[in-house]
């Protein structure tokens, strides 16, 4: 925790990420009846919470075909917390699951990286936070070779981007997380996993707050 509350104080800027697809509607057994998402959505908030005015902060959701042929969908851009958190905060209640959307982690990954690319602050830290509970099933996305191939490509040793993958739930493919780790070498890029989804809270601010992932 001394970790994270280091890490959130020091200015820094991040897209986050949310898996909202149909396997984020199961309950989770450990929470009193809720689903996934609902558990990711108060982890959210409170992670939220932790980041100070310093940071800037950008929420995506993905599944598949969430607008048109897109895995993914922009809520709010990379905003101060300044002028933005209430902003930020509302958009939380929009990371409901498309019950009948697939998991396009390879695509999203990929356009979230090079999104911060784009937008990158030389005076903070730069960073993707990902949270997804399943493995890519975006048959018309890319291949796993495209994806390795394609961060590869983007990762700029000038603009350093940290790659945070944190896996829900116990179906989640660690398999693909650490591949997708180990296409940006040298970047500080980490998966976490909370196999309790409840634990999601405690592992985010972990995975803020360390420079590696735990496996």
């Amino acid at each position: 925790m001394v970790g994270g509350w280091i890490a959130t104080t020091k200015p820094g800027q991040a897209l986050t990420v949310f898996d909202t697809s149909g396997s984020m509607a199961e309950v989770v057994p450990t929470a009193g009846g809720k689903t996934r998402a609902q558990v990711t959505q108060a982890a959210a908030s409170v992670g939220l919470s932790l980041f100070s005015n310093k940071w800037s902060v950008g929420v995506w959701r993905f599944s598949t075909n969430e607008e048109g042929p897109k895995a993914w969908k922009q809520l709010v851009g990379i905003t101060s917390l300044t002028t933005g958190r209430e902003k930020l905060q509302n958009s939380i209640a929009q990371l409901d699951p498309n019950r009948n959307g697939g998991t396009g982690l390879y695509d999203t990954v990929l356009d979230a990286y090079n999104h911060v690319k784009k937008n990158y602050s030389p005076q903070k830290i730069n960073s993707v936070i990902l949270f997804t509970d399943g493995a890519n099933e975006n048959q018309a996305g890319l291949t796993k070779e495209q994806v390795v191939a394609g961060l590869k490509k983007a990762q700029d040793p000038k603009k350093p981007i940290r790659l945070v993958l944190i896996g829900i739930g116990d179906k989640v493919s660690v398999d693909e997380l650490k591949m997708l780790r180990d296409a940006l070498p040298n970047s500080n890029s980490g998966v976490f996993l909370a196999p309790d989804p409840t634990l999601i809270t405690s592992i985010f601010a972990q995975a803020i707050g360390s420079r590696t992932g735990v496996i």
